[in-house]
């Protein structure tokens, strides 16, 4: 009976998507409320400004794409600091590079998502960094000296980041919610139910005004 009941409640949310879009076709950068990570959806978000956003802690995402792709791989060498990518999104507060919610990439970076099929995507990249640049953000990798460096053990869980090319998409994780939903007053939904297994996943068309 409750399998039947989450079922019936997963096909209401995904109607509430029809006529939606996919991410791989919304304009970057965007803030994303992942909706499958709220059980009672939007609606049932407290209404208090501070526990709404506490509520959204750890729905949020933000869609941004690349750039310009560093020039070098740094191999086993990743503990110099060596870049990354820049990506289209000024970096409101701390957040982290994460697996993400689809695989739009380059073919490689694409292998390496699949082994999530997307269960993992707010999973960080580990020993990966973010700086700020004007109004784009930075990806490096950190330096041996620096908290969170690259260790032996991270494999593919960040290797698919030397990998990134213009054009990629990738998801950020807000850590800073407050500074990330102080400069925006809307964000988008975005569902994987009754997707496919690695489908990019589908957003509402319209923004969602998050105060509403």
């Amino acid at each position: 009976m409750l399998s039947l009941l989450f079922l019936c409640s997963a096909v209401a949310d995904a109607l509430k998507f029809d006529g939606g879009i996919s991410l791989s076709q919304l304009k970057t950068p965007a803030l994303l409320v992942d909706v499958d990570e709220l059980p009672g959806g939007v609606e049932a978000l407290p209404h208090a400004p501070r526990e709404r956003r506490e509520a959204l802690r750890d729905a949020l995402f933000v869609h941004a794409r690349v750039v310009a792709a560093g020039k070098e791989r740094a191999g086993f060498y990743k503990g110099r600091g060596a870049p990354l990518a820049e990506l289209d999104v000024e970096l409101a507060g701390d957040a982290y590079l994460a697996t993400g919610l689809n695989n739009n990439w380059s073919y490689d970076n694409s292998y390496f998502w699949a082994r999530t099929l997307g269960s993992g995507a707010r999973r960080p990249a580990p020993g990966i960094g973010l700086d700020a640049i004007g109004d784009r953000t930075a990806v490096r990798w950190l330096r041996d000296d620096e908290p969170g460096a690259p260790q032996t053990g991270d494999g593919k869980f960040s290797e698919w980041a030397e990998f990134l090319d213009v054009g990629d998409e990738v998801d950020l994780v807000p850590v800073d919610v407050d500074a990330w939903l102080d400069q925006h007053d809307a964000a988008y939904l975005v569902t994987r139910e009754m997707r496919p297994p690695g489908a990019d996943p589908l957003v509402r068309a319209e923004p969602w005004v998050i105060t509403s």
